[in-house]
C-alpha cells in the first residue's frame, strides 16, 4: 500500500499492489505532481488477510461444534423421554 502527498502534506491518494514497484507506478501515474510518495510494507495487509482466514476457519469450527452439540442434546433428550416412559410404566405390565 502506498500514499501520495502534496507539498503541504495533504493526502492526494492511495494505491495498492502486489509489489512496492507496482504501488509506486500506480501512484506516479495517478499523481504525477506529488511531492512525496510513501510506500508501506505489505505485512499489515498480509496480517489482515490471515486474520480474515483465521476468523473464517474459527467460524467453521464453531459451526461444526454447534452441530455436534445439537446432535448430542437430541440424543440426551431421546434418552430422557425413554427413561420417563419406562418410569411411568406400572411394574409387571
Amino acid at each position: 500500500m502506498g500514499q501520495a502527498f502534496d507539498r503541504d502534506g495533504n493526502l492526494l491518494g492511495e494505491a495498492e499492489g502486489d509489489t512496492r514497484r507496482e504501488v509506486l507506478k500506480h501512484l506516479e501515474k495517478m499523481h504525477p505532481a506529488a511531492h512525496e510518495i510513501r510506500i508501506k510494507a505489505l505485512e499489515r495487509k498480509l496480517l489482515t488477510d490471515l486474520s480474515k482466514e483465521s476468523t473464517v476457519r474459527l467460524v467453521e469450527v464453531l459451526c461444526n461444534l454447534l452441530e455436534q452439540l445439537t446432535l448430542d442434546v437430541a440424543q440426551i433428550s431421546d434418552g430422557l423421554l425413554e427413561l420417563r416412559a419406562a418410569i411411568a410404566k406400572p411394574e409387571g405390565k
